[in-house]
Parts: C-alpha cells; structure tokens; sequence
C-alpha cells in the first residue's frame, strides 16, 4: 500500500496540472471574440436595418458559429486543452471576420438603397406631375358638347365635334403612351442596380405594380374609345341626314318616326358605352388614390431611410 501511494498522488496531481494550465485564459479570450461577435452583429444590423435586420444577422451568424464548433471539435476533440482553447479563438476570429463582412456588406446595400430612393422619389414626382397634367386633359374633354342639338344637325358643327373626338382619342393614346414609358424608366432604373436586396426587392413590386395600373388604365382606354366610336358614328349618322334633323329652341326635330328610333336606339348604344366608361374611370382613379396613399407611406419611410 506503501509503494502504491505516491503513484496515485503523482497522477492526480499531474492530471490537474494539465486542467488548470494556460488554456483557462484562452478560454475567456475564446469565449470573448464569440460574445462580442454576436453582440457586433445585432448592432450592426440594428444600425442598418432595425430590430429585423439584427435578428437575421445574429440568427445568420448562429448558424455559422454551430458550423465551425462542430468543425473545431471535429479537429480539436483529441487534442491537448491548449489546442481545443486555440481553436474557440480561431472561431471567434472567424465570426468576427463574418461580420465584418456582413456589416460591409450592410453599409455598401445601405447606400445603394439611399441612392435608389432619392432618385426614384425624384422620378417618381416628374412622373406624377406629366400624368396628373395629361389625365387632367383627358378628364376635362368637353364631351357633352359634342352632341348637342346645335351642333349635329349642321355640318360645321358636326365637324367640330369630329374634330373633339380625334383629339380626345390622340390624349388617350399619350396617356397610354406615358404610363408605360414611365414604367420602363422605373424598370431601366431597378435593372441598373447591382445585384442585392434592394434589388430583389424592387423588381416584383416594380412588377407588381406596372401588371395592375396597365389592366386598369387599358380597361379604361378600351372602355373610353369605345364610347368615342360611339359617338363618332352618331355624328356619322347625323351627318347622313342631310338638314332632316332640325335644332328648335334647343330639341331635336325629326322628319319621321324611324329617323326618332333610329336616333333613339343610337342614343342607348350611348348610355351603355359611358357606363362602361364611367366605371372603368372609377376603378383606375381608385387604384390611382390606392397608389397616392401608398405613396404617401412609402415616401414617409424612404425620408426615414435618407436621414
């Protein structure tokens, strides 16, 4: 027992050595980088994007931190305590290059998005000053002129409201015209962003976008050149009566009763075209006050971002 004594003590004491050595303050120095990289990256991320974006970057780097654990221990588990220590360190450094990176990254997408909105708020409002300007026309058209008593039933008259109907065809055409330029500069000015999330995030809504204004601004067209067509050809028709129409104290005067009928059943061809008008205007100016609120929300936000 003697003899066997001092062997076990000597062990013990040897096995403790190894425990207690160095590699204690080289795990604090480990544990350190891997704490302060996650407490970087959630500031990081709260400085450039907010509460959101600081949870995806902690949440990113703890994916990466699990990967490279397990990576070290898979090369450090037979290892010396000293070597294990060393590794954690490698890891932390490693994470905080990872951040560096992100935060670069961040910083770098973050004026890229600034540079974005300011010259999609700028285009945006010469944009929106032609279209106002150009609808306004074509709202204002004097229409109801067009088929007064005066004017069909004399030549210059109906002249003159043939006339009034080509211009009003020739301001819907621009107003086509101009939505689609002003979504292709739109597009033009997306497609020159460098790839990253600013990017990914514009172009479906860009495409969102141009889909509902083009279906409800071209129901719109198609909806008010037909009830111009209509018109036309009742100007047509009144021109093919040749002085049987007559004006009188502001009435229409007819020469028989298929001249009335006839008149009468362009007339309801009349009513049901500016129905069809009237309601396709209503549903794009609702897209169009849809669109203004938006807008109004986006442009709140996008001052917030620039500051």
């Amino acid at each position: 027992m003697l003899f066997f004594l001092p062997i076990k003590h000597n062990m013990t004491m040897q096995f403790g050595s190894d425990e207690a050595s160095e590699p204690t303050a080289l795990k604090v120095i480990g544990a350190a980088l891997i704490g302060t990289a996650f407490l970087f990256a959630g500031w990081s991320g709260a400085m450039q994007g907010g509460s959101y974006q600081a949870g995806q970057r902690i949440g990113q780097l703890l994916a990466i931190f699990l990967i490279l654990l397990l990576v070290s221990w898979l090369f450090t588990r037979n290892s010396a305590p000293a070597t294990r220590a060393y590794g954690r360190i490698v890891v932390g450094v490693l994470l905080w290059l990872v951040g560096g990176v992100n935060f670069n990254a961040d910083s770098t997408e973050k004026k890229i998005g600034q540079a974005f909105l300011r010259d999609a708020i700028a285009m945006n409002a010469v944009h929106t000053k032609k279209f106002q300007a150009l609808n306004e026309r074509v709202s204002s058209a004097d229409l109801a002129s067009v088929l007064t008593p005066a004017n069909v039933t004399t030549q210059a008259g109906i002249a003159k409201g043939r006339e009034q109907v080509a211009q009003i065809k020739t301001l819907i055409a621009a107003r086509d015209a101009l939505i689609r330029k002003n979504f292709d500069d739109i597009r033009t000015l997306v497609g020159n962003l460098p790839a990253g999330p600013t990017k990914s995030g514009a172009e479906p809504m860009v495409a969102k976008r141009r889909t509902e204004t083009l279906h409800a601004f071209d129901n719109l067209s198609k909806t008010q050149l037909a009830h111009l067509d209509v018109v036309g050809q009742i100007l047509n028709w009144c021109a093919a009566q040749d002085g049987k129409l007559r004006n009188q104290d502001g009435q229409l005067r007819y020469t028989s009763r298929e001249q009335f009928t006839e008149m009468q059943a362009w007339l309801d061809k009349l009513t049901v075209a500016e129905a069809a008008a009237n309601k396709a205007f209503e549903t794009a100016n609702q897209l169009e006050r849809t669109a203004e609120a938006r807008s109004e929300k986006s442009l709140k936000r996008a001052n917030e971002l620039l500051k």
